[in-house]
């Protein structure tokens, strides 16, 4: 697998969540040694049939189910080649995203279609065991758990990142670690915004950022079914329509007999929070097979809220002067309202830009990288907050492309 004939050097890695552990395995090819800090410890996925599947503390939206969507699907197939058999493995459930997809929307149900992708639904935490197991794989790939990126370390003269600070959760002093590339994949609460604002890198005081508030807030839980009771679909998708008053909902097929639902609704309309209130809200989407399923169906987690989502944008391509040996992607680049499930793929599409720039005989530097990774998340934010007031603190902005764009990498296109 690897791409140099001599690696060399050595890579940190800014947390382990889906943007970290892809980015290390790609950086394990370029990089005699890739260190990946992880502030918390995992926890070894536990979905059975008698419960819920586990959840790792701090994770957004980590007790709700998780589909990686066409996209992103194939730059895994291209990063992590054995994901596939390894997620079965642990007991996610393929299905087929155009034949085993039940669909109601304001016209009506969704006649059966020709076979499509094949895609998993699962827990983050099936997902977070596959992708860990993939660089445990990795001999020159280390995961230190428990460790947290405290501040990054500059050359005074150049300005070029050189390491980092790293703290330990529980307890210990810090400790400093050389690097020649750092990659902040540290999620939406990266402190990076602050450490270049230090160091003079922005213009301004901050980090140009552009804010899209959700129109949604959202209720998830988890449950399983009878045996004697297995639906024909492995996914039942209701889509908001006058009809529903805007409200919507999704079951998807995980591991084990789990089953994982979503109810969407107006920010300002009420989520239910107990049973009664949950039937009632299915019953007002007007859909019979949803409503049957749950009734039969056996609660295995509490009712989970969460509020309307804020898109993030962070804007490191109009840095001033971006460091040599820096990289940021993933959350702490952009967050995206999960409404379209477009997070997970867009992560990857970043680490697949990163992929493509390390090959390349003539390697870019990496404020050039930066660039190119932006220019990948733009249309796909602007598909996610189409319609919507941006509250932008930026500037300038990115030219934007053409909606055929959007439709390439929605169809999984990989350049």
């Amino acid at each position: 697998m690897t791409t140099d004939l001599h690696r060399s050097g050595h890579a940190v890695v800014a947390g382990a969540g889906v943007a970290g552990c892809l980015a290390s395995i790609v950086l394990a090819d370029h990089f005699e040694r890739v260190s990946v800090l992880e502030r918390a410890r995992s926890q070894p996925h536990a979905a059975t049939h008698h419960g819920p599947p586990s959840c790792r503390a701090g994770v957004p939206q980590g007790r709700c189910l998780h589909l990686l969507m066409a996209p992103g699907a194939k730059i895994f197939d291209g990063i992590i080649p054995e994901w596939r058999p390894e997620l079965e493995a642990l007991g996610a459930v393929p299905f087929d995203a155009s034949r085993d997809v039940a669909l109601y929307g304001a016209a009506g149900p969704r006649l059966p279609s020709p076979a499509g992708d094949v895609l998993y639904g699962c827990s983050r935490a099936l997902l977070e065991t596959m992708l860990r197991r993939s660089i445990h794989r990795r001999p020159n790939i280390h995961l230190w758990e428990g460790s947290e990126l405290k501040d990054l370390l500059f050359c005074d003269q150049t300005q070029r990142v050189t390491g980092v600070g790293v703290a330990k959760r529980h307890g210990g002093p810090e400790e400093t670690m050389t690097a020649d590339l750092v990659l902040d994949a540290s999620g939406a609460a990266s402190m990076l915004p602050q450490w270049l604002a230090a160091q003079h890198c922005v213009r301004g005081s901050a980090v140009a950022e552009s804010v899209v508030d959700g129109p949604t807030s959202y209720v998830s839980r988890w449950y399983q079914l009878p045996d004697a009771y297995q639906p024909a679909w492995s996914c039942c998708s209701i889509s908001p329509s006058p009809r529903t008053l805007g409200r919507s909902a999704l079951l998807l097929r995980a591991e084990h007999n789990c089953w994982g639902l979503v109810l969407l609704a107006p920010a300002d309309q009420p989520l239910p929070t107990d049973d009664q209130a949950l039937l009632a809200f299915v019953v007002s989407l007007g859909d019979n097979h949803l409503l049957r399923t749950l009734q039969v169906a056996k609660a295995v987690s509490p009712i989970h809220h969460y509020g309307s989502f804020t898109s993030r944008w962070k804007h490191y391509e109009q840095c001033r002067a971006w460091p040599a040996g820096l990289l940021a992607l993933g959350d702490a680049v952009c967050c995206l309202d999960p409404y379209f499930g477009l997070g997970m793929s867009l992560a990857a599409d970043s680490v697949w830009t990163l992929r493509t720039a390390l090959r390349q005989a003539h390697r870019p530097s990496e404020g050039a990288i930066q660039g190119q990774i932006a220019s990948r998340i733009q249309p796909v934010w602007d598909r996610s907050v189409a319609g919507r007031p941006c509250r932008s603190e930026s500037p300038q902005t990115i030219p934007s492309p053409s909606i055929s764009a959007f439709a390439d990498w929605a169809m999984g296109r990989v350049a």
